[in-house]
């Protein structure tokens, strides 16, 4: 019985749609179209009726297995719907956990750098505080033999030619005190020497250290060889104005090395403080 209601109503539904185009062509074309709107409404009739009949001829199985049906369907698609909404939710989710690890890899970068630049800062600090520690010590020094040199050219150049020049000192005296000069620049001269530059001092200022030391040693070392050229003149009775010139361009000459290591040691001083 189902399978010739099926075929009665699909039979009723092919003409509703013939009737259909036949009744809107013959609209279109201005024809008559009174056969075709009857015959249209009674296919659509015949339609109605062989549906109502199909779900009417139904067995109750029939009506069970079409209701079960459209329950699994409806369950299908609410699970279907549900998956997706889990999906996407544990699609959020794994997106947010994403974000937020890399904030936070991202953070902890961020908290290193700053760590490494504290660091940077403080050994840096410290670095200019080694240094200003190590310049002082090593400056003491380099005074040190700047004050020995003086000393001793005062006592003993300076105090020797005015008692020679004022016949207050003999000869032999004269002499001795030259040579005891040299001695002592000798020593002085080894004081600059000695006078190393620490480790702690950076490349740039170690350079200027080295610089300087090696000017005030050049300065002892001249004022000697100025001392002793003057000396070995004065022993042969051999003191013309030339040797004395000599002796004193020698001197200038050392003196120069003094004036520039001395500028040098006080612009390099107010360097290293200056940080």
């Amino acid at each position: 019985m189902n399978g010739l209601m099926s075929l009665a109503f699909l039979i009723a539904l092919l003409a509703s749609g013939y009737f259909l185009v036949r009744f809107i062509i013959a609209k279109v074309r201005k024809q008559p179209t009174d056969s075709f709107k009857k015959k249209l409404i009674a296919s659509v009739i015949a339609t109605v009726v062989t549906l109502v009949g199909f779900n009417v001829t139904r067995s109750p199985e029939q009506i069970a297995a079409h209701n079960e049906k459209v329950e699994a369907e409806r369950k299908a698609t609410e699970e279907k719907k549900l998956a997706d909404e889990k999906a996407a939710e544990e699609k959020r989710l794994a997106e947010q956990k994403t974000a937020e690890q890399k904030a936070q890899e991202e953070a902890r970068k961020q908290a290193e750098r700053e760590a490494v630049e504290e660091r940077r800062r403080q050994e840096q600090a410290a670095q200019i505080v080694a240094e200003q520690d190590a310049f002082q010590n090593w400056e003491s020094k380099i005074n040190t033999g700047i004050s020995a040199v003086d000393d001793h050219w005062e006592n003993l150049w300076q105090y020797t030619l005015n008692s020679a020049s004022n016949g207050a000192m003999d000869a032999q005296t004269v002499f001795q005190n030259l040579r005891e000069l040299e001695h002592k620049l000798i020593d002085d001269e080894m004081i600059f020497q000695n006078a190393t530059v620490p480790q702690e001092m950076s490349q740039s200022h170690a350079t200027k250290m080295n610089a300087i030391r090696q000017g005030f040693a050049s300065w002892a070392k001249l004022r000697r060889k100025g001392c002793e050229n003057f000396r070995l003149a004065f022993g042969t009775g051999n003191i013309t104005p030339q040797v004395m010139q000599e002796s004193v361009n020698t001197i200038n000459q050392a003196d120069a090395f003094m004036l520039k290591s001395t500028a040098d040691l006080v612009d390099l001083e107010n360097e290293i403080n200056s940080h």
